[in-house]
């Protein structure tokens, strides 16, 4: 899934404006079907496995790194491979918000579109750093 990930992320380096915006809506769209897709076919280890690799109990006997569901890894790599190092996506949301903030007509739902993919990824940054917190 990195290089998947890293793929996309080269192949929105080429663009830029709403293009770029547009180009990273439909990826984004498509991970997150992805990663639903697969949280139901893994659902049986996510019950089980997940649940017991994420006990304070096995984690402290074992020392082992942190284990996360797939959806939650999913947004992960994305939030490192893509957000991270694509400086010019944020830039590009931040002229079209210019360009309507001037009277121009611009297509809003990608701004919109943007704003929820980032508050999606916060709010899973944010569960784990509850999590980590109730460690």
């Amino acid at each position: 899934f990195t290089l998947l990930v890293r793929d996309i992320r080269s192949s929105l380096l080429r663009l830029n404006g709403v293009e770029l915006l547009r180009e990273y809506y439909l990826w984004w769209s498509r991970m997150m079907n992805f990663a639903g897709f697969c949280k139901k076919l893994f659902s049986y280890m996510h019950r089980y496995w997940i649940r017991y690799w994420t006990e304070p109990a096995t984690q402290a006997r074992l020392k082992a790194e942190r284990v996360r569901a797939l959806d939650v890894l999913m947004m992960t790599i994305w939030r490192e491979e893509i957000l991270e190092n694509l400086a010019v996506l944020f830039d590009a949301v931040l002229d079209l918000v210019h360009e309507n903030r001037e009277g121009r007509d611009v297509d809003s739902s990608l701004i919109k579109l943007f704003a929820d993919s980032l508050v999606s990824i916060g709010a899973v940054d944010s569960a784990e750093s509850a999590a980590e917190v109730a460690e």
